[in-house]
């Protein structure tokens, strides 16, 4: 007995090992005050040569953490917005706990192996009995924010008594939760760092939910590379439109108008997330839909070309009515900047176009060579952003369809860049013309007088 205790301590003492190298020094403070440690421990964690690991002993000694238990350091954790090292933890805990059964001569303990009955249909009375007992209501505004609802929708959430029955229900309308089919929500708890919440999700719904043994749903076709084949998203959806760079395959869209995912080509060597599909023979990586962050984007100065890479959203200063943006997509052997925009060529019909209306016939998305300017450019810098091959794959496809048309308001040069980095059509400039347009139209009047 005291052989295997000895085991036991061992192969928790690794555990904590493996998962302290998570943590950064104020990272290690931040949860140990979130948790309760005495101020005179915080002090001990902050001077500690390996913060991370004298955090973890101290939870230890007061049982904060146990050799059969962790849920309060995720909770701390996901409280602190260190969502990938619960996740990670949670992960080393399970690997601890396989091993720890593998040393006493047991088989791991699998969900299979439990033979209570449960649900044989999805019932989203007992999926919200279980998100009531595990979930925040911060937690579930993230939720919303996480599935790009709309603003309306995320503050209802936000403000409603009942929560997480105003959550479920609303997924549940918008079919991101339909019977048979949860794994959106499964993939969004666990990138949110909630794992003990998808572990009793899988419990509960074991007789109806199909997933691997971490928990993640994988969607696979049956390899043949027939990409005409029905493939479907985590949200249910089958239809995809394709966006390709240099020929290249880069990603597919969900055309689902209530999801928008997007699945980015990844190569199989590297292929780490949690849901995957093949297409044509490749692999590619579920990514929710894009929000944009607007109190986090930052425009920075570049008076250097060759500062600027590929994927660019860059700003040329026009006039004191606007800025000028555009996708940059190469740089020349003559260091000119090549990119693509909506342009008429000519400042003056711009601004006609916001007197006389919305729009503009003669304004096109053009692919040109521009002079850098003497002043420099500024570069729109996101707080996430895609990778620049779809950047410039949504650009290029942008350009080659005929069927745009300019809108001051909702289809300008800022929203095309905009749109290209993140997914997402949006012009801060458009909302504050319009909101000024009488103001501008009555001093441009004056001055044509």
């Amino acid at each position: 007995m005291a052989s295997a205790e000895r085991g036991t301590a061992a192969l928790f003492g690794k555990f904590k090992t493996d998962v302290a190298d998570q943590f950064r020094r104020d990272d290690a403070v931040k949860v140990a005050m979130c948790v309760g440690l005495t101020p005179a421990k915080q002090g001990d964690i902050k001077s500690a040569k390996a913060p991370g690991l004298a955090l973890l002993n101290y939870l230890h000694e007061d049982d904060v953490i146990t050799e059969d238990d962790i849920h309060k350091l995720c909770d701390a954790l996901t409280h602190c917005h260190l969502k990938r090292t619960a996740r990670i933890a949670t992960e080393e805990f399970e690997k601890y706990k396989n091993k720890r059964e593998r040393e006493a001569g047991r088989e791991p303990r699998s969900a299979d192996d439990d033979t209570d009955a449960g649900p044989t249909s999805y019932d989203s009375g007992t999926l919200k009995s279980i998100l009531q007992d595990e979930l925040t209501r911060h937690e579930c505004f993230e939720l919303a924010i996480y599935f790009s609802l709309p603003d309306r929708l995320v503050n209802a959430v936000q403000e409603s008594p009942v929560y997480v029955k105003e959550l479920v229900e609303t997924l549940e309308n918008r079919t991101i939760i339909r019977e048979g089919n949860i794994s959106a929500l499964l993939i969004a708890l666990k990138d949110r760092g909630l794992l003990r919440v998808v572990n009793k999700i899988k419990e509960a719904f074991k007789h109806v939910v199909t997933c691997d043994d971490e928990g993640q749903a994988a969607i696979q076709d049956d390899g043949s590379g027939d990409s005409g084949r029905s493939q479907q998203c985590v949200c249910g959806g089958s239809s995809f439109e394709e966006l390709k760079y240099n020929n290249e395959l880069v990603a597919l869209l969900c055309q689902n108008e209530n999801c928008y995912g997007k699945w980015l080509v990844t190569p199989s060597s590297s292929a780490t997330e949690a849901v995957t599909m093949k297409h044509s023979n490749q692999s590619l990586s579920y990514k929710p839909p894009g929000r944009l962050d607007l109190k986090n984007m930052k425009y920075e100065d570049v008076t250097d070309i060759k500062d600027l890479k590929p994927g660019d959203h860059i700003v040329f200063r026009r006039s004191i009515f606007y800025d000028h943006h555009a996708i940059l997509v190469s740089i020349t052997e003559s260091l000119k900047l090549e990119v693509i925009n909506w342009t008429s060529g000519s400042v003056s019909s711009w601004l006609s176009s916001l007197v006389m209306s919305n729009s503009d016939s003669s304004i096109s998305i053009r692919k040109e060579v521009k002079d850098f300017p003497r002043g420099g450019v500024k570069r729109v810098v996101y707080k996430t952003e895609d990778p620049a091959e779809l950047v410039l794959a949504r650009a290029f496809k942008m350009w080659q369809d005929s069927g745009n048309s300019y809108s001051l308001s909702e289809n300008n040069c800022e929203s095309l860049a905009t749109y290209c980095k993140s997914g997402v059509f949006y012009s801060v400039q458009g909302q504050l013309l319009n909101k000024y347009r009488p103001f501008v139209q009555k001093v441009m009047n004056s001055v044509a007088r």
